[in-house]
């Protein structure tokens, strides 16, 4: 029996097929994009434009959460600190979204759209997961909870990412 083959009864009635089983979104994407090497004017304009319509809605919504905690000083707690640089982040990736496609990969705009995408997508990434930890500490805590000992924590642990 060649190693490469499922064994025998994994399964049953063949090889399933595992376009069916993806959600239909997903198949209608599909169906819209092409998969040959070479897309087609219209399909890499409708591309594009979908990018650009989900960019600047993110880059919208994020700019609201920032001007929401510049304008109400009420509402300065750690949670809402952590969202607004969850959202400072995110500004910045949806920026380099919005800058597109660079038909040149060695040209200098596609290098700085390609490090802010990477460095914005992981600072997405720690603050989001920090704003679980945050939470996860002041629902499982015994003792009183200190906002500021948890943002400095953070904060440090940002430093030794950076």
């Amino acid at each position: 029996m060649d190693p490469s083959e499922p064994p025998p009864g994994l399964f049953p009635g063949g090889e399933p097929d595992f376009y069916d089983m993806a959600p239909a979104p997903l198949r209608v994407l599909d169906a819209v994009i092409d998969h040959s090497a070479d897309r087609s004017a219209g399909q890499y304009r409708f591309l594009k434009g979908v990018n650009l319509f989900v960019s600047s809605l993110s880059l919208i919504s994020s700019l609201i959460v920032i001007g929401g905690f510049v304008l109400l000083p009420e509402i300065r707690k750690l949670f809402t600190r952590l969202i607004l640089y969850l959202s400072i982040s995110d500004v910045w990736l949806a920026s380099a979204c919005v800058m597109g496609h660079f038909p040149d990969p060695s040209s200098t705009g596609c290098f700085v759209q390609s490090m802010f995408f990477t460095y914005f997508s992981l600072a997405s990434i720690f603050w989001t997961t920090s704003i679980s930890y945050a939470l996860k500490k002041t629902l499982r805590t015994d003792k009183e909870f200190r906002e500021i000992d948890t943002e400095v924590f953070l904060h440090k642990v940002r430093a030794l990412v950076d």
